[in-house]
């Protein structure tokens, strides 16, 4: 199953590897690992409810799963809707894990969601400084950005812009929080 499921994610068949993860779950519902890897698929071909739904059935199974958490609190504070219930999931997943560095993104955006700047910056400067992140790195620029300190947005992405060249949205970040 593994290896069928990643060669057809990998072709670009993401709907086989949605059913053969569906299969997958028949066989061993409770491991939301699984749960997990399909809702990505959901994610990656936009289909949001299913993505919601695989990661509340996860949690129903193990309301302690940090990657669970963190998936769904994440995914409410870029959707801009259950705020407060993003923050206690994002709450939860923090103090079971608090030094991972994306749980720590994951809250800053959700303070700069709620237009909360000062504590973003706070979450987003913890988590650059565990790992240097390109996602980190255009959240922080766009709290600073935010908070009027042009000079210092400008000057994180001057320096760290050249580690990562694919990033679009990094590469154009100032341009378009100009405009």
């Amino acid at each position: 199953y593994y290896r069928q499921k990643r060669f057809f994610n990998k072709a670009g068949k993401k709907q086989k590897s949605i059913m053969l993860y569906d299969q997958a779950i028949a066989l061993q519902e409770k491991k939301v690992e699984l749960y997990l890897m399909q809702a990505m698929l959901f994610y990656d071909l936009s289909l949001f409810e299913q993505y919601e739904a695989n990661l509340k059935q996860a949690l129903d199974i193990d309301g302690d799963d940090v990657e669970i958490l963190n998936a769904l609190g994440y995914f409410y504070a870029e959707q801009k809707r259950e705020l407060a219930y993003a923050q206690q999931l994002l709450e939860k997943a923090l103090l079971l894990a608090p030094n991972r560095y994306y749980i720590l993104d994951s809250r800053g955006w959700l303070a700069y969601q709620q237009g909360r700047y000062q504590e973003a910056e706070s979450y987003l400067r913890q988590a650059f400084k565990l790992q240097v992140d390109e996602e980190v790195l255009v959240h922080l620029i766009q709290t600073l950005w935010k908070m009027e300190r042009f000079k210092e947005a400008k000057k994180l992405w001057v320096d760290y812009k050249d580690q990562f060249p694919q990033n679009e949205v990094l590469q154009s970040l100032i341009i378009n929080l100009r405009q």
